[in-house]
């Protein structure tokens, strides 16, 4: 009983602050109703619209193939080479300036370099996804694995440990905190980056319904698709959380956010 009021007044102060601020909007915006800015209320009456609602969903599941790609080979990418990094001193300083003229470069400048390699197809979109989101996870694994104790690694070889036993169950167990933290950056860099690389060259996608709507003059429509793409992040991270919480369960009050 005490946990589920707990997580009652936790969604509830969470909630509470967004209510308000719509609820600000939706009275502001009535008084000073602009072409470019229309009211709350014009906007839920767009979101309504079946065509509005098959659009969006249309544009809304094309992005999210290309994101699910992007960021799975982010992920994989991240994990592995933070681990090689990580446990290969030598090497990590050797690629050091690489890694940071990569990660300094906008996402955005790599789309005309994207765009002549990969065209304007969804490789290319999933090429950017990927670049851009990428570096949080690669630089957390890379830190966790130099930060695990080398007391740790002592104890795995007077067990003998096999590669593979030390991998998932020494290595992987002790980067998850930093590791899950890293991906969680990642895919809110991904969703940004799906509607960027989606203004230039593009012909589906929420970033480009986004646009054409705004080109078209249909604000109503453009506000509403960019509530929607909020939303949507929101409960990415919103679920993701979960993930995240049910993982590090065995790791402590302090690595889960809990007093």
């Amino acid at each position: 009983m005490a946990r589920v009021a707990k997580l009652g007044r936790s969604v509830a102060w969470e909630v509470t602050l967004p209510i308000v601020l719509i609820a600000l909007w939706w009275l502001i915006s009535e008084q000073d109703n602009s072409l470019y800015v229309p009211s709350l209320k014009t906007i839920v009456e767009a979101m309504k619209e079946h065509e509005f609602i098959s659009e969006v969903s249309s544009a809304l599941w094309a992005s999210a193939k290309n994101f699910i790609v992007g960021m799975a080979i982010a992920i994989v990418l991240g994990l592995v080479l933070g681990l090689v990094l990580g446990s290969r001193r030598t090497l990590q300083r050797a690629t050091f300036p690489f890694i940071e003229l990569w990660r300094a470069a906008p996402p955005v400048v790599l789309l005309p370099i994207a765009m002549l390699f990969f065209g304007i197809g969804s490789e290319m979109k999933i090429v950017i996804i990927a670049v851009g989101a990428i570096w949080p996870i690669l630089l957390n694994v890379t830190d966790a694995v130099q930060g695990i104790e080398p007391t740790i690694f002592e104890t795995a070889r007077c067990y003998r440990l096999r590669p593979q036993d030390k991998l998932f169950r020494v290595i992987l167990p002790a980067i998850s905190p930093q590791f899950l933290a890293g991906v969680r950056v990642a895919l809110s860099i991904g969703i940004a980056l799906v509607v960027i690389s989606e203004l230039v060259g593009s012909t589906s996608g929420i970033g480009y319904y986004i646009i054409q709507a705004q080109r078209t003059f249909a604000y109503p429509q453009m506000w509403g698709a960019t509530i929607v793409l909020g939303l949507v992040g929101y409960f990415v991270n919103l679920g993701f959380r979960g993930v995240e919480r049910a993982l590090l369960r065995g790791h402590g009050p302090s690595v889960l956010g809990e007093p």
